[in-house]
């Protein structure tokens, strides 16, 4: 999700019994099926629009770093998500993950 992109999700973070599960996965000009990277997110933290870091990678073959703003009721990208860079000597490639799902757990 890029910074003018935003989800509204189908149920509120704080209609779920513990939080969310945000799915990641590989993304090569279309969605594959491999390389799932799987995160929680508490609905405790989900009071206020918030944002959140997350690191990716496909079997180290890549990295990428994805920056959301979870609220409520609403996922919001963040431009950093459709660039690429390097920091610390790792290259960063977040055009090749993309947000698949978003589970109520």
């Amino acid at each position: 999700m890029n910074g003018s992109q935003t989800a509204t999700l189908s149920e509120a973070v704080s209609a779920q019994p513990h939080g969310i599960v945000l799915a990641f996965n590989a993304y090569y000009g279309s969605v594959t099926e491999n390389a799932y990277n799987f995160f929680f997110i508490p609905k405790y933290f989900v009071t206020t629009s918030r944002g959140y870091s997350f690191f990716i990678n496909e079997d180290v073959a890549w990295m990428a770093a994805k920056y959301l703003y979870v609220s409520d009721t609403k996922i919001t990208g963040h431009s950093v998500n459709a660039t690429n860079s390097t920091s610390c000597g790792i290259t960063f490639t977040n055009t090749n993950a993309v947000l698949r799902y978003v589970i109520g757990v």
